[in-house]
């Protein structure tokens, strides 16, 4: 019986050491790739000619940076466990999809870089669950549409840069929540047409929050000219929250219920 028992301790013993052994490789191994300090809080994997993310990566991680590669597609799962990180740089890539879920469960996420990359659709709910975000970059893909609520509970975002897209139009809904926005870049989106939304979004945060949001882009009205996205003067009596809106791109009329 003793035997038994000193027995089933020492294969305990021998179980939990291989656990921890393959644990602390794991974490070597992209430590191998990629740069780390001591505690792993940091993983600089960029610039490094990837084409896809080495895993596993460690949990307790908070800076990521991979940007500078060849990184095509992102794995599903690929960012699970990691709780703790507080930016995320995936910036000058390939990558052209993002499943829907990809960001679940990164609360603390603060930071999320996907600029130069070759995004043309982003999923309604991809950012859902990361309400510490405060900066957003989608700058320099191919995204032609911003779906309704894409955003949505983003209630602490205060940069979003969606400059250099083919962004045609904005919808309403895509600030509700959004109400500590401060800059939003929409430069060189040479097809969007001008609308009431972010001019009265615009106002509506400074008539509520007497906060002002600074805005960089142009427009073009109906005619053909292009003007910046807030000096479109066609919305005197559109409240963004109305009810039973007839048009968004008004086109040298008056946008009214």
């Amino acid at each position: 019986m003793f035997h038994h028992v000193v027995s089933y301790r020492r294969s305990l013993v021998l179980i939990l050491c291989t656990i921890l052994f393959l644990e602390t490789q794991a974490d070597s191994d992209i430590c191998k790739i990629c740069t780390c300090n001591s505690l792993t809080t940091r993983i600089n994997c960029a610039r490094r000619n990837l084409l896809s993310i080495p895993q596993p990566i460690p949990t307790n991680v908070e800076y990521l940076y991979l940007f500078g590669n060849n990184i095509s597609t992102i794995k599903e799962g690929t960012f699970t466990g990691l709780s703790n990180l507080k930016e995320l740089s995936l910036d000058s890539n390939k990558i052209s999809r993002i499943e829907k879920e990809m960001f679940q469960g990164l609360h603390n996420l603060e930071k999320l870089d996907l600029r130069w990359n070759n995004i043309s659709t982003i999923k309604e709910g991809l950012f859902t669950g990361l309400s510490n975000l405060k900066t957003l970059g989608l700058r320099n893909n191919k995204i032609s549409r911003i779906e309704k609520e894409m955003f949505q509970g983003l209630h602490n975002l205060e940069k979003l840069s969606l400059s250099f897209n083919k962004i045609s139009r904005i919808e309403k809904e895509m600030f509700q929540g959004l109400h500590n926005l401060e800059i939003f870049y929409l430069e060189n989106n040479n097809l969007m047409k001008c609308g009431c939304h972010l001019p009265a979004f615009v106002k509506y945060i400074k008539k509520v929050y007497n906060r002002t949001v600074a805005v960089s882009g142009t427009c073009q009205e109906g005619s053909g000219k292009r003007i910046p996205i807030l000096d479109y003067s066609q919305c005197q009596n559109y409240s963004l929250f109305q009810r039973n809106l007839q048009c968004q791109t008004c086109s040298g009329i008056k946008c009214n219920e």
